[in-house]
C-alpha cells in the first residue's frame, strides 16, 4: 500500500508545483499588461482653474509612447465642441511626454482635453479625458465639464479614437497568459487522470492481494 501512494504523492506534488508556477506567470502578466501608457500628470491639471490661456497642454504618461496617428494623439475642444489644438507631439528628449500646442487667443470658458496613448511597451491602448477651466468659472460649465474618471469621445475625434493601430510586437504580457493559463488547465486534467490512474491501480490491486492473502 506504502509502496502504491508514495508514487501519486509525488506526482500529485509535482503537478500542483508546476501549476503554481504557471498562477505566478500569469500574475506577473497580467500586472504587466494592466500598466499600459496611463495618464500621470497634466499641465494644466485636471479641473484647474487659469487666469490666462496656457500655450500648450503637457501630458505625462506612465509608459513609452508609441508614434502613431491613430494610435496616440490629445486633442482640446472648447465648450461648443470645436478643437483649439494644433497636431500633438511626442517629446523627443521624453517617449512618455505628450505636448498638444494650443491656438492662440482662447477665450474664458472650459475646454475638454480627450487623449489616447498606445504604449510602446506592450501595445496597449489607453484614453481618457480631463477638463480645465480659463477665467472665472461658472457653476454651469464646471458642471457640465467632464468628470475626472469619465471618458468623453468627440465627435471630430471618434475615428481615430476607435480604431485599433497595427500590432507592435510586444505582445509578450498577453502570450505569456495565455501559455500559463493552458499549461495550468493542461496540467490540472493531466493530473487527475494520474491521480485516478493510480487509484485504480491501486484498487484493483487491492483484490488480488487479499486472494493470496486468503490462499496463505
Amino acid at each position: 500500500m506504502g509502496s502504491s501512494t508514495t508514487p501519486t504523492r509525488r506526482v500529485l506534488l509535482r503537478v500542483a508545483a508546476t501549476a503554481l508556477l504557471c498562477l505566478v506567470l500569469v500574475h506577473w502578466s497580467e500586472r504587466g499588461a494592466a500598466a499600459h501608457a496611463t495618464l500621470q500628470r497634466s499641465v494644466p491639471a485636471d479641473q484647474a482653474q487659469l487666469t490666462t490661456a496656457p500655450g500648450q497642454v503637457d501630458l505625462f504618461f506612465a509608459q513609452q509612447l508609441q508614434q502613431n496617428h491613430t494610435g496616440t494623439f490629445a486633442v482640446v475642444l472648447n465648450r461648443t465642441g470645436q478643437t483649439v489644438s494644433d497636431e500633438a507631439t511626442i517629446d523627443p528628449t521624453n517617449g512618455q511626454h505628450l505636448a498638444v500646442p494650443l491656438h492662440g487667443g482662447l477665450d474664458n470658458g472650459a475646454y475638454t482635453v480627450f487623449w489616447k496613448t498606445t504604449s510602446d511597451d506592450d501595445g496597449g491602448v489607453s484614453l481618457g479625458s480631463f477638463s480645465f477651466f480659463i477665467g472665472n468659472a461658472d457653476q454651469q460649465s464646471v458642471a457640465e465639464a467632464a468628470a475626472s474618471g469619465q471618458v468623453f469621445v468627440p465627435d471630430s475625434a471618434r475615428g481615430r479614437a476607435l480604431s485599433q493601430p497595427a500590432p507592435n510586437g510586444s505582445s509578450t504580457g498577453a502570450l505569456v497568459a495565455s501559455l500559463a493559463l493552458g499549461g495550468a488547465a493542461g496540467l490540472a486534467i493531466g493530473g487527475t487522470g494520474v491521480w485516478l490512474a493510480l487509484r485504480r491501480r491501486t484498487a484493483g490491486a487491492a483484490p488480488g492481494r487479499a486472494a493470496r492473502a486468503g490462499r496463505r
